[in-house]
């Protein structure tokens, strides 16, 4: 039994938490197709739910960063569904509320910080927490949170 969370965008990751919600393996989404497809073949059997961040374009990105994420997105989502693997979109608000992570406006690089020191307290004896794979590992944990109606 396992929970994926889903952080898209070439700075993301796919996390993976196990039932007890202690991390277990990731791969950052700025790696290939090939290389994040074998990482979602290995473990599709394992995993019950997965949740991907639901975002869009963003005002202000270009129409190259924007068609680029878009990519990934799509990506995350059809390699979902070619393993067959159970899976919601949820915005960032849902899950980062659920996990304790609204606060007032902040810089992005501010949020980054936040969440990833939110992922080293949720994680503390985990694997190593960094910047990119902090927001995937939390996801992934609000997805096990949500299926197995944990509230921490």
């Amino acid at each position: 039994m396992a929970y994926l969370g889903i952080d898209p965008g070439k700075s993301g990751a796919i996390a993976m938490v196990d039932k007890h919600g202690m991390t277990m393996d990731w791969i950052g989404l700025h790696e290939t197709q090939s290389d994040i497809w074998k990482f979602v073949k290995l473990y599709a059997r394992a995993i019950d739910w997965a949740i991907v961040e639901k975002v869009g374009a963003r005002p202000g990105n270009g129409l190259s960063s924007t068609w680029k994420f878009a990519q990934s997105y799509g990506a995350a989502l059809a390699m979902l569904i070619a393993a067959d693997i159970p899976h919601e979109q949820h915005s960032p608000v849902k899950w980062q509320r659920r996990m304790g992570l609204i606060r007032p406006k902040l810089t992005n690089a501010e949020k980054k910080k936040v969440n990833k020191a939110k992922a080293q307290e949720v994680f503390r004896n985990s694997i190593n927490i960094i910047h990119r794979n902090a927001d995937a590992f939390l996801i992934a944990e609000y997805a096990r949170r949500i299926h197995l109606g944990v509230h921490e």
